[in-house]
């Protein structure tokens, strides 16, 4: 399983939300690739829309910490605000005590198509187009 670190927490509620429609534009696109990814974003914005789950780093640090280290790699999806994020930053540290291999990815926009399904293997390589 892929771990993918993303900015999120932000004082702006549309901000939040622009990340995580960017997340799950890029997770729907590696998991139609038949990559296994979690997104902490991905699973936990509703629970701050719905329940109002605080959204720092820190309410989320235990939970996410525990699926990092059952993830075989760590990808870093480079949206705006990422080189800032405390959460990535720990997300980073974490990896490399744990020796994950950590890969940073670009988002995917949608007039981007791919043409060819690709396979990610299980240290989190992402081979070349068609392999």
């Amino acid at each position: 399983m892929i771990y993918l670190a993303s900015p999120y927490s932000h004082p702006d509620w549309m901000v939040r939300d622009r990340r995580y429609q960017e997340v799950m534009e890029f997770c729907a696109i590696e998991m139609s690739f038949g990559t296994t990814i979690f997104s902490p974003i991905a699973y936990g914005h509703f629970f701050s829309i719905l329940h109002g789950t605080p959204t720092d780093h820190k309410t989320w640090q235990r939970f996410n910490d525990h699926m990092l280290f059952n993830s075989t790699a760590v990808w870093v999806l480079k949206l705006g605000g990422w080189e800032q994020s405390k959460g990535i930053a720990a997300e980073i540290r974490l990896a490399r005590d744990l020796k994950k291999k950590i890969t940073f990815r670009e988002p995917y926009r949608a007039e981007i198509q791919q043409s060819e399904p690709r396979r990610v293997d299980d240290a989190g390589d992402v081979p070349g187009p068609g392999v």
